[in-house]
Parts: C-alpha cells; structure tokens; sequence
C-alpha cells in the first residue's frame, strides 16, 4: 500500500486520499444496507483522515462519527462530538471556503440531531446558523461529501421540522 512506503507530505497525501475513497465506500454502504461494514469504513475514515494530519479532513471526519451515533439514537454522544467540532471550527480564524462549509454541515448535523432528541428550538437554532453559512458561500460545495450549501441547507429546511 502507498500509504506504508510513502513518506512526509506524500505520505499525509496518500492518506487524505485513502480517507477520501472510505467516505465513499461509506456511503455506499449505508444506501445498500451494509450498516454494519458502513460502521467499519466510518473507523477507517478516522483512521486514515488522523493519519493525513490535514486538520479539517479529521473534523470531517467526526462528521461522519457523529452520524454513527445520531443513527442508534445516541444523541448525548453525537452532541458531543459535533459540539467539539464546532468549538474547534470556531478557532479557525481563516474564512476559506472549506471551512464555512464544513462549519455549516456540522450545524445541519447539529440541527438534525436536536430535531431527533425533540429539541425544535435548538434544532431551529442550528439550521439557521447553517443557512448563514450557506449565504457566506454563495454556492454549493462537495468538501468533503459533504454537500454542502445552499440548496442542500432549503433540502435540510423542508425535511427538519418532519
């Protein structure tokens, strides 16, 4: 594997990209009902996005961790997650696109997370944050298969308060 004789940069390249294909592999699994190997790729995109050493593509990751625990209706632990992962987006200073979308797809994570632990108001609290990251991009976005943006925010808007 690339990964194993790579070295520095090229190394923590591999790794983003290995980290890239098991979002994808992910999210196949989860639309043909393999839960159970779709958690086993959600653990290797954490694994390889640590291994990258790229700082957002390991928040990214959390995403997708979050979600892990919002599917079995553990909302305290998904809270968690998410919450620290907006504190540290909240650090970032640099206002890179890629940062107002992976910030504005934890607040529809958030968001979607209150509405499932009956919780409307924050739930509402949440998507509005959202949508003011959405207008910052003025566009949608795929960081991270993320898909995150303007329209998806309307998509999450209509589907919320169901």
């Amino acid at each position: 594997m690339a990964c194993e004789v790579l070295e520095s940069d090229q190394r923590r390249e591999a790794f983003g990209l290995l980290a890239s294909a098991y979002e994808c592999a992910m999210q196949h699994l989860y639309k043909l009902g393999h839960t159970s190997d779709a958690t086993l790729a959600t653990e290797r995109v954490l694994w390889s996005a640590q291994e990258s050493g790229d700082p957002l593509r390991i928040l990214a990751a959390q995403w997708y961790d979050a979600g892990e625990f919002l599917s079995i209706g553990e909302h305290d632990e998904a809270g968690a997650i998410i919450d620290g992962a907006l504190t540290e987006l909240g650090t970032v200073r640099e206002r890179k696109p890629e940062v107002v979308s992976l910030r504005g797809a934890f607040h529809l994570k958030a968001a979607l997370n209150s509405a499932r632990a009956a919780d409307p108001q924050t739930a509402e609290r949440h998507w509005v944050k959202a949508t003011e990251e959405a207008e910052e991009l003025g566009t949608d976005r795929n960081d991270f298969q993320l898909q995150f943006g303007p329209s998806n925010v309307a998509i999450w808007g209509v589907s919320l308060p169901v």
